[in-house]
């Protein structure tokens, strides 16, 4: 009797868990509190925006999407943390996130691990994909934007004498310190000092004291705008009258704050500008608008390209095994093989199609700080 018991709950467990989902689940991972928590909840409601966008419109193949959202406060732990419950407890599909290239490849062995995919919408050091199949990315990576960072500043800024000013206790900063400055030095340009700092800094004048004293023409700062932005405006006190130049780790409604009297005639690379006028883009900032009350940046629009380009694998996924495979062991496998053969998807930050190692190639959009904000400069593809 005790074993026609077990086996018959067993049997209501195995009924439960396979082929009865009425909704698909996706998790999602940012930082919703601590220090860059503006890019968590931004990204966030970019993904809430794309989701709406779909259920609104029947969900795929009549099944409504369900987010699982877990705050990872920016950490690693907490990040580790947040997979593991959303792939074990909630029973994800596939992940979206972290914000962050660190808190990214934390988790990296985690998602070989229980391979279950995750697509990145922000995290753009090269090592993320590298080795693991389950992992891509809708974003570019720090090579090619630190790389157009050195061609914009020599060529179009014709800027010859440059100072990197970088994260050294970040994965990011640090990548895209080196890639400018391999670019930077094969133009021809000169490469007067690196000099670091750590995340958690907030006085940078000893190390702007020393850079006035070079004279450079160019600032490079790679850095997230919670140090870029006080940089920007202790340069500025001190007299320093070089360009800054960043990454899209600028890309914050918080930075002109922060940043005061240093913030105009600054430029960075990022992915989105909402002076796009291409009719999709339009139609997702209103989108999004409606959602958060405010415009979206890179973090909303590549959250966004991120959940559409992922519900579009999972339509590819559940057409080839059938809708009543979302729960067998084998969707997530090939989830994983439609994801990474993505070509040429429409997305708000451009049309998206992933390299072998799953890596985003499209185009990089020039940012000009000006006193009415950050303001669209030029698109480079190159």
């Amino acid at each position: 009797m005790k074993r026609l018991l077990a086996i018959l709950i067993s049997g209501l467990f195995y009924i439960a868990g396979c082929g009865s989902s009425d909704t698909i689940k996706i998790g999602v991972i940012v930082p919703k509190s601590g220090p860059l928590a503006t890019y968590g909840l931004e990204n966030s409601d970019g993904i809430k925006t794309a989701v709406k966008k779909i259920n609104d419109a029947g969900g795929i193949q009549g099944k409504k999407i369900e987010l699982f959202i877990e705050d990872n406060q920016g950490t690693t732990t907490e990040t580790i943390n947040a997979y593991k419950k959303l792939v074990t407890a909630n029973g994800v599909v596939a992940v979206i996130g972290p914000v962050t290239s660190g808190n990214s490849l934390a988790v990296k062995p985690l998602v070989a691990q229980y391979k279950t995919p995750l697509v990145s919408p922000t995290g753009t050091a090269v090592a993320l994909t590298l080795g693991n199949e389950y992992m891509s990315r809708v974003c570019f990576i720090d090579p090619f934007q630190g790389k157009i960072g050195a061609v914009f500043a020599f060529n179009d800024l014709k800027k010859k004498k440059a100072v990197i000013m970088f994260d050294s206790s970040n994965d990011y900063s640090s990548g895209l310190a080196d890639a400018f400055e391999k670019e930077f030095k094969a133009l021809g340009g000169i490469l007067l000092k690196r000099i670091g700092f750590k995340s958690d800094d907030k006085d940078f004048n000893a190390q702007l004291t020393e850079i006035k004293r070079m004279n450079p023409e160019i600032i490079y700062v790679p850095s997230y705008h919670p140090t870029a932005g006080p940089i920007m405006n202790q340069a500025r006190k001190q007299g320093i009258t070089a360009v800054l130049i960043g990454g899209d780790g600028w890309d914050s409604g918080k930075l002109k704050d922060l940043a005061g009297e240093g913030y105009e005639g600054n430029y960075f690379t990022s992915h989105f500008s909402g002076e796009d006028t291409d009719p999709f883009v339009q139609k997702f900032i209103k989108s999004f608008k409606a959602m958060s009350q405010q415009n979206p940046g890179s973090m909303a629009s590549l959250g966004y390209d991120a959940a559409l380009l992922l519900a579009d694998s999972i339509d590819r996924t559940m057409k080839k095994l059938g809708a009543s495979a979302l729960d067998k062991s084998e969707f997530k496998e090939e989830l994983k093989n439609q994801i990474n053969s993505t070509k040429n998807f429409k997305g708000v930050t451009g049309n998206i199609t992933l390299d072998e190692n799953r890596n985003a190639v499209k185009s990089v959009v020039i940012i000009k700080n000006t006193p009415a904000g950050p303001k669209f400069y030029k698109k480079v593809t190159i």
